[in-house]
């Protein structure tokens, strides 16, 4: 299976149906010394339509070919207020540019779209092509972890900044998915890190 068409195919098919019908600390781009080496093996191409290492200008492109809008953020990123492929997908998503390449796609699902069966199948995905995270953070008890992993319910997700992120280490590369508890309502993301992103992340933190 390749891996440029699991991540985007895992949230057509994992999220699709949402909207048609022990704690290990650290941050996600660290990992800790007796964390697990990883997946080694094919990286990612691209991600919801968007290509990594394509310029800034091709993504602007792509966002709005798909019939979204983009702007400019903050942290020298650009949102898009959908994604290039599926083009229906209810997202939003961030992308950081490396050398003025794509080097990081975080796509994020707000409100009544995140479902909890959405995240329970994407774990369920990425699980069965990467195994068990390597590092996850739980702001949950355990068996609020096991509602929302069998996706039977999201109803103990009631505090603010409540939820599960998990990170995979994949050839150097990171992906990662949370489902969380924000001030706008319930959150699913999902998001690509290559390498380059990685490393510049590694050297602001230090």
């Amino acid at each position: 299976m390749r891996v440029a068409w699991l991540l985007s195919s895992f949230l057509v098919v994992a999220l699709t149906p949402a909207w048609a019908a022990a704690q290990r600390d650290g941050t996600p781009h660290f990992w800790p010394a007796d964390a697990s080496p990883g997946t080694r093996g094919p990286t990612p191409e691209e991600l919801l339509g968007f290509r990594f290492g394509a310029s800034r200008r091709s993504i602007e492109r792509a966002c709005h070919r798909a019939g979204h809008d983009s702007k400019s953020v903050r942290d020298g990123g650009l949102l898009c207020n959908g994604t290039a492929a599926p083009r229906d997908l209810p997202a939003q998503v961030h992308l950081r540019f490396c050398d003025g390449r794509l080097c990081e796609a975080r796509a994020s699902i707000h409100a009544s779209d995140a479902r909890v069966a959405t995240y329970a199948r994407a774990l369920r995905s990425l699980r069965g092509a990467f195994g068990a995270p390597p590092q996850r953070r739980l702001r949950v008890d355990h068996q609020c972890l096991a509602e929302l992993v069998s996706g039977r319910s999201d109803a103990c997700l009631i505090a603010e900044g409540s939820g599960v992120r998990h990170w995979w280490e994949v050839g150097g590369t990171e992906i990662f998915l949370a489902l969380e508890h924000r001030p706008d309502g319930r959150r699913l993301e999902v998001a690509y890190r290559t390498a380059e992103r990685l490393r510049a992340m590694s050297r602001t933190s230090d």
